[in-house]
């Protein structure tokens, strides 16, 4: 019988970048990836409980099913972990050269929302029918990605 800690490790081999053949200079890619990755597994894990735990008498008293706001947050941590694992498989080396653009079209997002009407009172959506996007998380992302391209860039001169 396997144990839990080898199918963990097992898991974390399928998903972690080196397997993708990818290196930092000579070396294989640190295992601080797989740290991170488990982390936010772990957090996003802690994140459903308190969903589950909290909402259980709402999720039944307006939709007949205790575990409707759980089912969802399922769906959107199934869809963020396929997000982080093709994420993984990118080359950081390759949106070095997005940032700035990542950047304006963040910016222009931000002001695009401001010029619409506003959505239960506030300008911090962008109404795309089936769904709401909220351009200050798409912003924040650029912002991160342009700052990690610029410390690559200057980090010597800083």
């Amino acid at each position: 019988m396997t144990s839990p800690a080898a199918i963990a490790h097992n898991i974390l081999d399928l998903f972690s970048p080196a397997r993708a053949g990818r290196t930092r200079g000579s070396a294989k890619v640190p295992p601080a990836d797989r740290w991170i990755w488990f982390a936010a597994m772990f957090l996003m894990a802690l994140g459903s409980v308190m969903v589950l735990s909290s909402s259980v008498m709402l999720a039944d008293r307006k939709f007949g099913s205790p575990g409707f706001f759980w089912t969802r947050q399922l769906i959107w941590w199934g869809m963020a972990t396929a997000i982080l694992i093709g994420a993984s498989r990118i080359d950081h080396r390759k949106i070095r050269a997005w940032a700035p653009l990542l950047l304006l079209i963040g910016f222009g997002l931000l002001v695009t929302a401001r010029q619409l009407p506003p959505i239960k009172g506030v300008h911090r959506w962008i109404d795309l029918g089936p769904f709401r996007l909220q351009p200050a998380e798409v912003f924040r992302l650029a912002f991160v990605v342009y700052a990690a391209a610029f410390l690559a860039k200057r980090g010597e001169l800083i």
